[in-house]
């Protein structure tokens, strides 16, 4: 079960925005911890806090996004903008576009 950070508890995010945080070391297939702004690729992030989806054009419907809070998800580095929130930083951004793919059962990923 996913856990939100405490000092995301009073924020909510609009529309298609997602909030993740990046998850600061990754091991690579030789056993050598890479820190995130070493990879030049892809981050893997957690989601804390998901918005409510866009508004579609022709209705006033909802089209929600398909990551969830506590995914564990790979985004391109460069991806969206740094939000500092009582010294703890997170990013912030739009759609789904910037997701390249979701780390199942905790899985590790390849930084060859």
């Amino acid at each position: 079960m996913h856990t939100l950070p405490k000092e995301l508890e009073h924020i909510i995010v609009n529309d298609d925005k997602i909030l993740v945080e990046v998850i600061n070391e990754e091991l690579t297939n030789s056993g050598i911890i890479l820190h995130s702004k070493s990879r030049r690729e892809q981050l893997k992030a957690i989601v804390h806090l998901v918005g409510p989806g866009r508004e579609a054009k022709r209705n006033s419907a909802r089209l929600p996004l398909t990551v969830r809070q506590g995914d564990v998800i790979l985004i391109q580095n460069g991806t969206g903008f740094e939000v500092n929130v009582n010294g703890k930083k997170f990013l912030l951004f739009k759609g789904e576009e910037s997701i390249i793919g979701s780390v199942q059962d905790g899985g590790r990923i390849s930084t060859n």
